[in-house]
């Protein structure tokens, strides 16, 4: 196949990229900038400069070879950083939610305009309003988290992730007929991450400090538990029967087994 990919260039998308190479498909990769120096393209392949912002240079680039798939990475990642051209906290969050919105759209209009019916469009697990939304109000009504989880985003961050991105998804592609018969809607969201806790001493957001409370409060971040985790985080939070077991007490926080049903996606080991 010939697949469309957007942030190229990027953590994600270079990964992303090469794995789609090495399964032997073909891609058009598109970035702001250029890829990685040590990333060549093979022939067939082709990379595009590209702001998914425009529409009419997300438009020409995906007409520029007949794409089968599409696979949109290309966003702000970090809302705390934002882009060079952001001068303020406030403008940081207009420009993060507007860049990542657009783009989103340009991208799965456009393929939906192209027929184009295998699209990925990657979200945070932020949708749930996690990570940036204020600490007071960081809660969950069950754990561990699914897809029909209630979202609670206030971060334009956040409300990218959750409600931008399923309003875009359901106004473009709507009309999609998915070959899998149990999709509802011609989309679905899946939880796609490490089924345990990857929360250790090598942590970045150890190392930047996200997680100072627990640290100071004894936590070994390699052997803390995820109940006690939660207990420290998200005290009062029900916990699903069943899904922490002796043996089994850093399993995540999130239930992957719909991307396991459907998709027979597992993650590697």
């Amino acid at each position: 196949m010939h697949i469309f990919i957007t942030g190229a260039s990027g953590v994600i998308g270079s990964h992303t990229l090469r794995y789609i190479l090495g399964q032997g498909h073909t891609v058009t990769a598109t970035d702001i900038v250029p890829l990685p120096k040590d990333l060549e393209l093979p022939p067939g392949s082709i990379f595009v400069e590209v702001d998914c912002t425009d529409f009419r240079a997300v438009e020409n680039a995906m007409l520029q070879k007949p794409c089968d798939g599409v696979i949109h990475l290309g966003a702000i990642a970090n809302p705390r950083v934002g882009s060079s051209q952001c001068l303020t906290r406030a403008h940081i969050t207009r420009t993060v939610h507007n860049v990542n919105v657009t783009a989103s759209y340009n991208v799965m209009r456009t393929a939906a305009d192209q027929g184009i019916k295998r699209i990925v469009q990657a979200s945070s697990v932020n949708a749930t309003g996690l990570l940036y939304s204020h600490d007071s109000r960081r809660k969950f009504e069950e754990l561990p988290l699914t897809e029909q989880s209630p979202a609670h985003p206030e971060d334009p961050y956040n409300l990218w992730s959750c409600l931008a991105l399923d309003a875009a998804a359901r106004a473009c592609l709507l009309g999609l007929t998915a070959n899998e018969s149990s999709f509802l809607h011609g989309h679905e969201a899946f939880y796609i991450l490490h089924d345990n806790l990857t929360f250790g001493k090598a942590c970045r957001e150890i190392a930047e400090g996200f997680y100072d409370d627990a640290t100071k409060n004894g936590v070994d971040p390699d052997t803390v538990t995820a109940k006690e985790l939660v207990q420290l985080y998200y005290p009062g939070t029900k916990l699903r029967e069943g899904w922490w077991t002796e043996g089994n007490e850093r399993r995540g926080f999130y239930d992957t087994s719909k991307a396991k049903k459907m998709l027979g996606w597992y993650h590697e080991k």
